[in-house]
Parts: structure tokens; sequence; C-alpha cells
């Protein structure tokens, strides 16, 4: 089988108190596997993946491979809020309200 026709599927990243987790399914050739995110840094467990495929790519590749499709059905967005709906305005109105609340006179 070819690398390229690997799929990611179903990709599921969880964020608790910023440790974060993910897996998703990979697809080629009538087989799907739920891996783990973590299993990519796994030599043994990507040499598994490439035995399971039939691919004939290095584990390396394999990694940048998946990773890449990982990245790309994330679609990771920025949550900083200083981009297009960024305001000046209720910026200061938070830190105003914020000041007045430890005002003790």
């Amino acid at each position: 089988m070819d690398l390229r026709d690997l799929l990611v599927s179903n990709l599921s990243i969880t964020e608790d108190e910023y440790s974060f987790k993910g897996s998703f399914v990979l697809s080629g050739e009538g087989l799907s596997l739920n891996v783990d995110i973590t299993d990519l840094e796994d030599e043994e467990k990507l040499e598994s993946l490439k035995a399971q495929f039939g691919l004939s790519e290095s584990s390396g590749e394999i990694r940048s491979f998946i990773m890449a499709g990982v990245v790309e059905k994330a679609a990771i967005g920025s949550r900083i809020k200083e981009g297009e709906e960024y305001s000046e305005e209720a910026k200061k109105d938070r830190l105003n309200r914020l000041a007045d609340s430890f005002d003790l006179s």
C-alpha cells in the first residue's frame, strides 16, 4: 500500500489543565485502526502500523505523513482574541471593572 492512501479521520483532541490527549482513526485498504497520538513517538508502534498497512516507507516518513494529516484535520486556530475581533474599549472596560473591585476607599 502507498503511504498517500492512508486516511486520518475522527480526530479527537482533548485538554485538561494544559494536558492534551488525542486520538484518531487511521484507514486504508479495508483496514481501520484507532491510534493514540502518543503512539507516533513509539518506534515499535510505528513499525506495527507499517506492517499492518503494508507500507514500504521509513518510520520517520510515516510519522511525518500522519502528523501532517492530524494537523490538517485539526485546523488549529488561535484562541487569542487580539485579532479581527479584538476591541481596545472592551479591554479597558474589563480593566476598569477589575480596578474598581479592588478600590477600598
